[in-house]
C-alpha cells in the first residue's frame, strides 16, 4: 500500500487509496474514518504505535502481533447520556467491536513486545527481531 502525505492541506495528512481521496473531496462524513487510528514510528531497533482508544477497557482488548504484523481487536460502549424526556438528535460517537491490523517493514521479537494504556491512548513497543537488524560487516584485506 503506498501513502502520500499532502503537506499544503492538513486535514488531508495521508491518503490511503485512490478512493480514500475522492471520498474526503466530496464531504464523505467523519463517520466514515478508520477506528481506531495509529500512528507508527520505527527506527533500526524497533517501533512504537500509538491508538487513542476512549471509551475502551483494558479487558475488552486484545493484541496480537505476528511476524510483522500488529492486530488490534476489541469493544466500546457509549455510555448512557440519556437526558429523561429528551431524544437522541445527534450521535457520533462509534460504539461497537472493532479491528484494524499494520503491517510493519520488519518482523518483531514477539516475547518482548509491551503494551500500556494511559488516559485512554495505547501505546504498544515493537521490539525488532534479532534476525531482521541491520549488521555491520567487515570486509577483510
Amino acid at each position: 500500500m503506498y501513502r502520500t502525505r499532502i503537506r499544503q492541506l492538513p486535514h488531508f495528512d495521508t491518503i490511503d487509496s485512490p478512493l480514500d481521496l475522492f471520498n474526503r473531496f466530496i464531504g464523505a462524513n467523519s463517520m466514515q474514518h478508520v477506528f481506531p487510528s495509529f500512528n507508527l514510528w520505527a527506527d533500526d531497533d524497533g517501533a512504537v504505535l500509538t491508538s487513542e482508544l476512549p471509551g475502551v477497557k483494558i479487558e475488552d482488548l486484545d493484541i496480537t502481533v505476528s511476524g510483522k504484523q500488529v492486530s488490534i481487536k476489541g469493544s466500546r460502549k457509549c455510555m448512557d447520556e440519556s437526558i429523561e424526556g429528551g431524544e437522541i438528535v445527534r450521535q457520533e460517537r462509534i460504539e461497537g467491536s472493532f479491528e484494524r491490523s499494520i503491517q510493519l517493514p520488519y518482523n518483531v521479537e514477539v516475547g518482548k513486545v509491551e503494551a500500556k494504556m494511559t488516559n485512554g491512548v495505547l501505546k504498544v513497543t515493537l521490539p525488532r527481531a534479532e534476525v531482521d537488524k541491520p549488521r555491520k560487516i567487515t570486509v577483510g584485506a
